[in-house]
């Protein structure tokens, strides 16, 4: 169980185990007490299930038949679709603003581009806020406040430059959104198929690679210090799953407390260590 991945399979068939070995990895007795424990009550179920007049039996003879079927349909997607399994790395791109390199995060599911404060000093683009534009945002990660807009600035990519306007948020570790408002104003394609953002005017950039996304995230949250408030009850379920909890609070602070695209992180860093060690 030392494995996180491992650890993180036998957690959702076998959770108490999981939980006493996080406890004390030390304590077999306690670690058999918890196993025979569960053998006793799965052998209670099938007593129960045995018993046609009993109706907790029928109970749990209606789930063994719905978990069956969920149990079907999953070997089905591992044989079929085995790709649904592997965690899907967001899209990023470079690009410049006044000659400052920038990753950009794209995003056609948001409505405005967004720029977060820090890299709009960065790129030397402070004094074209306008501050009468001003609001907040409530999303997952909680309230947000936006300190103005930039009606335009010139953005370079490969080596065309692209008039663009964003909305500019305080206290956002992520430097640079693109929105559907950019999107559609340079006629973006998001080709999947050739891994390549293609604008309108026949410019094209490569998405940015899994490890170039993972070292970016990092040199944003080592850069960033925030006091965002990780949640308990999610640092709690990573660290159950073997990470430490400052990997994992480190990954939900990154991640605004989105716990599937912290584990993601975690365990594709957890693999990366696995195979350097194969190596």
């Amino acid at each position: 169980m030392e494995n996180p991945a491992q650890r993180a399979h036998i957690y959702f068939k076998a959770k108490p185990l999981v939980d006493q070995y996080t406890k004390d990895p030390k304590d077999f007795e306690a670690f058999v007490r918890v196993y025979e424990q569960m053998i006793k009550d799965e052998m209670e179920k099938a007593r129960l299930m045995a018993d046609p007049a009993s109706a907790e039996g029928q109970r749990l003879i209606q789930e063994q038949i719905q978990l069956e079927n969920i149990n079907y349909s999953y070997a089905q997607a591992l044989e079929h679709t085995p790709e649904a399994y592997i965690p899907v790395h967001m899209l990023y791109i470079k690009m410049e603003i006044n000659g400052h390199p920038v990753k950009a995060f794209v995003d056609s599911g948001a409505q405005v581009s967004i720029m977060s404060e820090a890299c709009a000093q960065r790129c030397q683009l402070s004094h074209l806020i306008d501050k009468r534009f001003t609001g907040t945002a409530r999303g997952v990660g909680g309230t947000q406040k936006f300190v103005g807009k930039i009606h335009s600035c010139q953005v370079k990519v490969m080596d065309h430059y692209f008039p663009c306007n964003f909305d500019v948020m305080a206290d956002r570790e992520m430097d640079l959104l693109l929105g559907l408002n950019i999107l559609k104003r340079h006629q973006c394609n998001l080709n999947l198929k050739t891994n390549m953002l293609e604008m309108g005017d026949g410019t094209k950039t490569p998405f940015l690679s899994e490890a170039e996304i993972n070292s970016h995230l990092e040199d944003l949250a080592s850069s960033n210090p925030s006091d965002f408030e990780v949640d308990s009850d999610l640092l709690a379920q990573a660290v159950n799953l073997g990470f430490t909890e400052a990997d994992a609070r480190a990954a939900l602070q990154m991640t605004r407390n989105d716990l599937e695209a912290a584990l993601q992180h975690l365990f594709s860093k957890a693999d990366e260590r696995s195979q350097a060690m194969e190596h």
